[in-house]
């Protein structure tokens, strides 16, 4: 792309999401709230502050907080606003390595672009000549970053907001649909198999397109397609709440950037039961809801994991991702123990971890049984999924979900090749369910079964056969500033002395608790 420079804004691109003036109104004292951690610059730059946390050096350097100061309203904002760019400017040439990333420098891009009528509103012409050399010079890098689909939304963001020929944004555009191309998947998922990517995309695709249309200029056909794929993968991830599913990295079930992105949806396109590329399952009747995770990527946290909700009460989720990015926890996070799926005990996973070197050949060989199989019918939803553990050692894992939505049920075998073999039986495992904070839940005196009462007084209530049924302590990170404690079902076995374990989550009547406060454990239909 030849060399541009910004004259004057043509196309304003309208953000779906507005700051917080709280935040904005911290920002003008200098004190940043970013990645769940609060720092203050005293009476100097916030960026000559000597900051060691990478999350937030990122939040800061992608300038994201001058939503922040743009929804406090006040001129004095827009002003520190100015005053904060120059700073940031004037500390160019020390910046930490953060700020010079690639995928930084599309997301600061973007928030300039989306920004610039608070920032050039009543500004003089020396700010407004150095903004703009700013802005030319963001996208000139972006315009020699590799076609990362960020870098390509930055570049497509600034040659629309700014005047430009039409074969720059034609070049920009076909740049984006080339990306869009190689990340989103066929059936509208991300590369990543994280949601969360999924959402911020679509949190900068659907306001630029908005503001190509508004314009009345020829939108691009593949930008259109690409977005109009990714909304109903957006709905296939989000529960009753209109927030996120937690899995696969999400660190916020983001409830609010959500239900944004879907007031903006004009197709309400349908969410597909299987999605096979991506690797997910969606399992939908009545008011209840199940996501369960298939993926065939040996980098997949939580294999065969699922999330189980009843209307907009969550039941059973994942402990999700920190939203601070502590090293610390976001390591605990992403082993199976902090998802709902199976996790050997520690001599197990050494062991597996020893026969990596068979895992292709394994994958290959059970890829059958790999891959997800749903079906519906008038009784319900079933779904099948399978996943290596080692080239001896196969887990399986059914689930049902009835037609009302009252009845979700689930049986997970352990296969293996060698009755006799020595690396597996006769070791422990652990099935965890982990529970969201708002449920109540209660073992029974027999152990037999748990009493889960939900924020919205619906009662459950679980019971399994087969193993060892417990009731222990866990953590919810996602959406959280600090972990919560909350609890989970544990079931416990032995491979080879438990190698089928079926367990059933049944919703009661009201005419149903008093009986239920009596331990009578539900039939389990497997």
């Amino acid at each position: 792309m030849r060399r541009w420079r910004p004259s004057r804004l043509a196309r304003p691109i309208i953000p779906l999401i507005l700051g917080n003036p709280e935040l904005g109104r911290q920002i003008y004292r200098n004190r940043f709230t970013l990645a769940g951690q609060t720092i203050s610059g005293g009476t100097t730059s916030i960026f000559l502050k000597p900051v060691l946390e990478p999350a937030w050096l990122i939040e800061l350097h992608g300038f994201t907080w001058l939503a922040h100061l743009e929804a406090a309203g006040s001129a004095m904002h827009r002003a520190f606003a100015r005053t904060l760019i120059l700073d940031w400017l004037a500390a160019s040439r020390s910046l930490p390595q953060e700020a010079r990333r690639p995928d930084v420098a599309a997301v600061r891009l973007m928030a300039l672009v989306r920004h610039t009528p608070f920032l050039l509103r009543g500004a003089g012409t020396t700010f407004e000549d150095k903004f703009l050399r700013l802005v030319a010079r963001e996208t000139a890098q972006m315009a020699h970053e590799p076609g990362r689909i960020e870098q390509a939304l930055a570049l497509a963001y600034a040659v629309t907001a700014f005047e430009s020929s039409l074969a720059f944004r034609a070049e920009a555009y076909e740049r984006l649909e080339l990306a869009i191309a190689e990340q989103i998947l066929p059936d509208g998922g991300h590369v990543s198999r994280n949601p969360a990517t999924l959402l911020n995309l679509l949190l900068d695709l659907v306001p630029l397109r908005s503001a190509i249309i508004a314009a009345r200029e020829p939108l691009p056909q593949r930008l259109s397609a690409g977005i109009e794929r990714m909304l109903p993968m957006l709905r296939f991830f989000s529960h009753g709440d209109d927030g996120l599913a937690v899995i696969q990295g999400v660190a916020d079930p983001a409830v609010r950037q959500m239900r944004a992105v879907f007031g903006q949806d004009t197709t309400l396109g349908r969410p597909v039961s299987l999605a096979a590329y991506s690797g997910f399952c969606r399992m939908a009747q009545g008011p209840a809801l199940v996501i369960a995770d298939f993926g065939a990527d040996a980098a997949c946290s939580g294999p065969l994991a699922f999330e189980f909700s009843d209307g907009p009460a969550r039941i059973v989720v994942n402990c999700g991702y920190p939203a601070d990015g502590s090293k610390r926890w976001i390591y605990a996070a992403s082993g199976p123990a902090a998802h709902n799926t199976l996790s050997l005990d520690a001599g197990a996973a050494d062991r597996a971890q020893g026969a990596l070197a068979r895992w292709t050949g394994a994958l290959r060989k059970k890829e059958s049984e790999r891959r997800g199989i749903s079906e519906t019918s008038q009784h319900g939803t079933i779904f099948h999924g399978g996943n290596v553990l080692d080239g001896n050692l196969l887990h399986e894992r059914d689930l049902y979900l009835g037609a009302a939505g009252d009845d979700f049920r689930g049986e997970d075998r352990f296969i293996r090749d060698g009755a006799s073999d020595p690396d597996f039986t006769g070791m422990s495992y652990t099935l965890r369910f982990h529970l969201h904070p708002s449920v109540k839940a209660t073992l029974s005196k027999d152990g037999g079964t748990v009493m889960l009462m939900l924020a919205n007084r619906a009662a459950w209530r679980f019971a399994a056969k087969g193993c060892v049924v417990e009731l222990a302590d866990s953590v919810h990170l996602a959406g959280l500033p600090q972990p919560r404690r909350t609890q989970q079902i544990v079931l416990k076995g032995v491979i080879g002395r438990h190698d089928r374990v079926n367990w059933a989550f049944k919703r009661l009547a009201k005419r149903d608790r008093r009986e239920a406060t009596q331990n009578r454990a539900p039939e389990l239909p497997f």
